[in-house]
């Protein structure tokens, strides 16, 4: 296709379509733009057009990148994009996915076809993020502690004062962002068939998570935990799923065993770690001679999978 006909036969059939409210592309070749195209419009309601110097808030730019890399390959003919990814990654054979994005991560079905390299660059891969959905996927991803980790948990220690489930004080098991990565590296590179479950070792308490990061516990009655976060919050409503409520007041901790002999990786972090990682990259709002030292010796272990953490009354 010839770079002039760009917009006429694709920007502009993506926003008759619908697909697009409005995109602009440019070209750059041997040091002159060859191409520019600017179509639909930046404001549907006042139908103001999008231009040239239109500002997108823009994400994911590695995509795009590696989207030009892999056709490259393409037209040199080193696959076919209906060719099957596993070609290139066995490990991703066998697949199964979720019977219902909402639903209990162990119902799964196995994948009605293979995952090819159109599914990949298409996004239809069914591969997601976790702030994509509620319910127990959502949650799922919520263990994770980072500089650059942003998910239910890290949202709600955002807050100076943190409401909690009164009577409730769950055990939590959190996991490094640098570990999760590394599980994927690992994952990625060599064949390590089964499920396993990953998290650090050791396990926190709630209201231990909240002296070390400096926050303020604000025992509520559970039904209140989301109202009183949309008070509290600089940001503004605090969401509060049932999900996200079940974990607020029973945690989860998980039987790790399989990660260290069968995947064959321990984390660096333990939970402990984890978060004082985590509260030395996010100072303590209320200053650093205020956080509780209660962390340490006082580290509860794991407990085996299956056996659901008791509640501990305030």
């Amino acid at each position: 296709m010839k770079l002039q006909n760009i917009e006429k036969n694709v920007l502009s059939e993506f926003v008759e379509t619908g697909r697009l409210a409005g995109a602009v592309t440019l070209v750059w070749r041997a040091g002159a733009v060859v191409d520019l195209a600017a179509v639909g419009c930046r404001h549907l309601v006042r139908g103001l057009p999008v231009e040239r110097d239109t500002i997108f808030r823009i994400a994911s730019m590695t995509k795009p990148i590696t989207t030009v890399a892999a056709l490259l390959l393409l037209d040199e003919g080193r696959f076919a994009l209906d060719e099957p990814i596993t070609t290139c990654a066995p490990e991703l054979t066998h697949l199964r996915v979720l019977r219902h994005p909402e639903g209990p991560l162990d119902e799964t079905d196995e994948a009605a076809r293979p995952m090819t390299f159109r599914d990949l660059l298409t996004h239809r891969s069914g591969l997601t993020y976790g702030e994509l959905h509620r319910g127990r996927l959502g949650a799922a991803y919520s263990d994770t502690l980072g500089p650059t980790i942003d998910n239910a948990l890290t949202r709600y220690l955002s807050m100076p004062f943190v409401p909690s489930a009164l009577g409730f004080d769950p055990r939590l098991q959190l996991l490094h962002e640098d570990d999760a990565i590394e599980v994927l590296r690992l994952a990625t590179v060599a064949a390590r068939p089964g499920v396993v479950n990953v998290a650090a070792d050791g396990v926190l308490t709630l209201s231990q998570l909240l002296r070390q990061t400096g926050r303020v516990r604000v025992p509520v009655p559970r039904p209140a935990v989301g109202l009183v976060g949309m008070l509290v919050r600089n940001s503004g409503v605090l969401e509060v799923t049932a999900e996200e409520s079940r974990y607020l007041c029973f945690g989860r901790v998980v039987d790790t065993t399989r990660l260290h002999t069968g995947f064959g990786y321990t984390p660096r972090y333990t939970t402990a770690e984890t978060v004082r990682a985590y509260a030395a990259d996010r100072p303590s709002r209320l200053g650093p001679g205020r956080i509780g030292r209660s962390v340490g010796s006082r580290v509860l272990p794991a407990r085996p999978e299956g056996r659901r953490p008791a509640i501990t009354r305030n």
